[in-house]
């Protein structure tokens, strides 16, 4: 299960990576993916999964009102890696059951 979750984070870092490539683009992305993810916390009763969602929301928010063209600030390769970790970490953490156990199938469908 380890190396699936390995190559589960790799995937989604470097997903959100190769989509940096305009003005505002991940950013835009990012914020929907936590909005979709703080709805879905909220639905499967992870309400902190739902508050870290919405506070990278929020966080991406802020942030993409000086990436928006004309930018006056990138996030790098460094910042859409972190923003593609949270990503999946939330990803994961959504799929963790009561007992424990790790349903990455369903995260990646």
């Amino acid at each position: 299960v380890y190396p699936a979750l390995l190559i589960w984070l790799l995937f989604a870092i470097n997903s959100v990576n190769l989509i940096d490539g305009m003005d505002g683009l991940a950013s835009s992305v990012a914020i929907s993916m936590a909005g979709a993810l703080a709805i879905i916390g909220l639905w499967n009763g992870h309400p902190a999964e739902a508050v870290v969602a919405l506070a990278l929301a929020g966080s991406l928010f802020a942030f993409l009102v000086y990436n928006f063209f004309p930018a006056s600030i990138f996030l790098g390769d460094a910042g859409s890696m972190l923003i593609g970790l949270g990503i999946g970490s939330l990803l994961l953490w959504s799929t963790i059951t009561p007992s424990g156990d790790i349903h990455i199938l369903v995260s990646m469908a």
